[in-house]
């Protein structure tokens, strides 16, 4: 899939959100009265803050009062992990936002997430554009391994792996091209690349729930509807903002040229359903995008696309609808899950 990469610059940083207004000695000593008010101890003694903040805690609360969880436990690993690297550490990045990024599978290897095996299945949290800080739109869940693997690449060096996979052989073209995926959402959302300089890529990995899709991947969603059971257009909620966004994709290819290229296109996107055991891989394919890319491309000069296609994104949103795209989302990245072809 390297055709749909090009070598367009790409932002090779990302501007922090404006620092918090506490203090770094405050905030380490906050960290530090919550690691005593769990009963746990920081684990490293770097932080004089912290330690300061842990001593009079635990003077406070003797022993821990509070429960904890996985989910605590990484919170406040994490929390650590941007104390000592100076980064941005949201609020809204709390143990309950965590466990709502939970998922089963890595979104890069596939692998099942594990907990506790020191291997490099467990699972971490991971910052999706490294420059940035621990916020909501900036966090997803990978293995450990992964997480290892991508280290410090930004976009542009992603990029590269795509278009020369064997210089780093310890993900599969394929899995370059997953994380690529996410990453290009979220610097696209971050506001770090150009409306120009987004590619429309296969959606060979779908991006955390809490990171919105642009318009390209829910068109890809849209027509992998389509070419399937008709059960599963049925599964969007109707009236709301996912099932207007597909009826105008459905009720838009009105002229000859695009009617053909929308049959051409649903067409081979059956076919490639019975052959592929995860129906986002439909998209791995270069005959699919290039057809794809010609309809993208006749809409846009239509006038339709992309601005029919983002109006009906702006027009509302609705909780229901997102959550039932999230749902689509990670069955159709990870399993057939009992959805059939038309």
């Amino acid at each position: 899939m390297a055709a749909v990469l090009t070598d367009k610059p790409i932002p090779q940083a990302v501007a922090e959100p404006a620092p918090e207004r506490l203090s770094f000695e405050h905030i380490g000593y906050n960290l530090g009265w919550d690691y005593a008010a769990y009963g746990m101890r920081p684990p490293s003694d770097e932080e004089a803050c912290v330690l300061r903040g842990h001593a009079e805690g635990a003077q406070h609360f003797r022993r821990g009062t509070i429960d904890t969880d996985l989910f605590v436990r990484k919170w406040l690993q994490i929390r650590f992990n941007a104390l000592l690297r100076r980064r941005v550490f949201d609020d809204a990045v709390t143990p309950q936002f965590l466990h709502s990024i939970c998922s089963s599978h890595c979104p890069i290897t596939r692998v099942p997430l594990t907990v506790g095996t020191l291997g490099g299945s467990d699972w971490s949290v991971d910052r999706i554009i490294n420059d940035g800080g621990y916020t909501p739109q900036n966090l997803m869940m990978i293995s450990s391994a992964a997480n290892r693997i991508k280290d410090g690449r930004n976009l542009g060096d992603v990029a590269a792996l795509c278009r020369n996979p064997e210089l780093d052989t310890r993900l599969r073209p394929w899995e370059w091209m997953r994380l690529y995926s996410i990453m290009q959402i979220a610097y696209y959302r971050a506001g770090l690349l150009a409306e120009d300089a987004y590619h429309i890529s296969p959606i060979v990995a779908f991006a955390p729930p809490h990171i919105s899709w642009g318009w390209a991947e829910r068109l890809q969603l849209a027509f992998l509807l389509m070419a399937m059971h008709k059960k599963c257009m049925a599964k969007l909620p109707k009236g709301g903002s996912a099932h207007h966004f597909f009826t105008v994709v459905r009720n838009s290819c009105v002229d000859t040229r695009s009617a053909a290229l929308s049959h051409k296109l649903l067409a081979r996107l059956r076919r490639k359903l019975v052959s592929v055991s995860v129906p986002s891989d439909v998209w791995w394919d270069a005959g699919t995008l290039t057809l794809l890319a010609d309809l993208v491309n006749h809409q846009s000069q239509q006038n339709r696309w992309p601005r029919q296609l983002i109006a009906s994104m702006d027009r509302f949103k609705d909780t229901q609808s997102e959550a039932c795209i999230t749902k689509l989302q990670h069955d159709m990245a990870l399993s057939t899950s009992g959805y059939l072809v038309s």
